[in-house]
């Protein structure tokens, strides 16, 4: 474009307008009549502010947060038994310990490290005793309720 052939700002803009990619403007800026143009105008104003409808709308649902919850609660006739795990800090009962090493169990208080432990059960393992060295279910379980429903056998209790 060079400024010399142009005349007026007017004609300039029309020109930049007429080249445009927004849709609409380039209409208004070719438009033979006035009428045209206004119709061109109107229209591009008519999809402007129908643009400026939907994005105001849509972020006011956006920042209302709606959410849609449903629940449904049942009340089942049957109830299982929950899940439980009993931990025992004491991994070898001191009564197994002190039959097969009774040297070692004289006083009240028996310290063993790591690796004695490790090999008191890698014996007792050899000898395919392992359920003889830590706690029994019986020795553990005194008793067993669930809904305040006593169990009378333990081995119901844990499975």
């Amino acid at each position: 474009m060079v400024r010399g052939k142009l005349r007026s700002v007017g004609q300039y803009s029309r020109q930049v307008f007429a080249i445009s990619v927004v849709n609409g403007v380039s209409h208004i800026a070719l438009a033979r009549s006035n009428g045209r143009r206004f119709l061109w105008t109107l229209l591009f104003c008519v999809g402007i502010i129908g643009w400026f409808y939907q994005t105001t709308t849509l972020l006011e649902y956006y920042y209302q947060y709606p959410s849609v919850v449903k629940i449904q609660v049942e009340k089942p006739q049957v109830i299982d038994f929950p899940a439980l795990t009993i931990c025992n800090v004491n991994r070898i009962r001191r009564s197994v310990f002190c039959q097969e090493y009774p040297n070692s169990c004289t006083g009240h208080d028996v310290q063993l490290t790591e690796e004695e432990i490790f090999n008191i059960t890698l014996a007792f393992l050899r000898r395919g005793r392992k359920s003889d060295l830590g706690h029994q279910l019986e020795d553990m379980v005194v008793s067993c309720t669930f809904s305040g429903t006593p169990l009378l056998d333990t081995s119901s209790c844990l499975k």
